[in-house]
């Protein structure tokens, strides 16, 4: 069964207003109420997203040593399967994998992470990410003292910390 959602408002005064089982009703409310009509969404009653059985969305931060940062059971809204290293931000957020999996409990995405790290190095996709290091760069020198620090481009003098 379809609904029909009419709201109003933006932002944080955005709110529904009413909610019809009927299409043309939902048009005639906001005639009659001079809502904009389209401000009506159309939404399936008792539809669960598509998520595989046994398993929840989570969200696992790891560094490019195999190191967890950060372990979240990710909210389903606007969860997209998938991965990428962040290369903007402060030096705690740059040369970051951020993967969003299936897992059953937080070991198993951690597991799932190292393993598309692995790949992701294996097969020279995330070779500690040197346009992120050219960034962290010219911020001035974000990464560890273990970690190569490669030069600026447009800077004529060159040093290794």
């Amino acid at each position: 069964m379809k609904l029909y959602v009419t709201s109003h408002g933006e932002y944080s005064d955005w709110h529904i207003v009413a909610i019809f089982s009927d299409k043309e009703k939902a048009e005639k409310f906001n005639a009659d109420m001079l809502l904009n009509s389209n401000n009506i969404e159309e939404w399936e009653l008792d539809k669960v997203p598509d998520s595989p059985v046994g398993l929840f969305p989570f969200e696992v931060h790891m560094k490019y040593d195999g190191t967890a940062l950060k372990v979240l059971r990710a909210d389903i809204d606007g969860f997209e399967e998938g991965y990428y290293i962040n290369d903007w931000g402060n030096s705690k957020e740059i040369n970051i994998l951020r993967n969003e999996v299936w897992a059953k409990d937080d070991k198993h995405a951690v597991k799932i992470t190292n393993e598309q790290r692995a790949r992701l190095i294996a097969n020279h996709k995330w070779e500690a990410d040197k346009i992120a290091i050219e960034k962290a760069n010219k911020l001035g020198n974000l990464f560890p003292k273990n970690r190569k620090h490669i030069p600026d481009p447009d800077s004529s003098s060159s040093s290794e910390d």
